[in-house]
């Protein structure tokens, strides 16, 4: 059965201790408790294990014209001007090694499956298996999960 480990919302605004919830409660907490390199570890033993490996990240253009505007999760970060794309906020923290190969995903809302081109990754390789892992919340996983219902086998892992 192949399988991808998807990584979500490892994106420097969120993790990297000079991003912009470097010194939040959030950043605090990926500090602690080391979740960028026990993330860089799982990301390594699932490429021994020769699972695919992708990257899913919030992000926006430069107008945030993608944004829900009435959203608690997602407005402030146009207010914020957080997740931009083209800019070092939105890229993936460079301590997990992203390679040539792996995927990248960038969605605009809590799911990486809603209005993205998730599923045609999965489906293009013969994926049946999700293993994922995130830092912004019990959310992302939770919604990776439910919405891999198109008949993909999902397991959240927690760093």
């Amino acid at each position: 059965m192949k399988t991808v480990y998807l990584v979500l919302d490892m994106q420097n605004d969120l993790v990297a201790e000079d991003g912009a919830n470097g010194k939040s409660p959030l950043g605090a907490e990926v500090k602690s408790r080391g979740i960028v390199a026990k993330t860089a570890a799982a990301i390594a033993k699932a490429r021994a294990a020769g699972a695919a490996v992708g990257f899913v990240r919030v992000a926006f253009s430069p107008s945030y014209a993608e944004c829900p505007a009435g959203s608690p999760v997602f407005a402030p970060a146009k207010a914020n001007n957080l997740y931009k794309l083209g800019t070092p906020g939105a890229e993936i923290h460079p301590a997990l090694g992203r390679k040539d190969g792996d995927w990248l995903v960038t969605k605009h809302r809590v799911s990486p499956f809603y209005a993205t081109d998730l599923d045609t990754y999965l489906r293009a390789n013969g994926i049946q298996r999700i293993v994922c892992s995130g830092v912004s919340t019990q959310a992302d996983r939770k919604s990776t999960r439910l919405n891999s219902s198109h008949g993909y086998i999902s397991y959240a892992v927690f760093c």
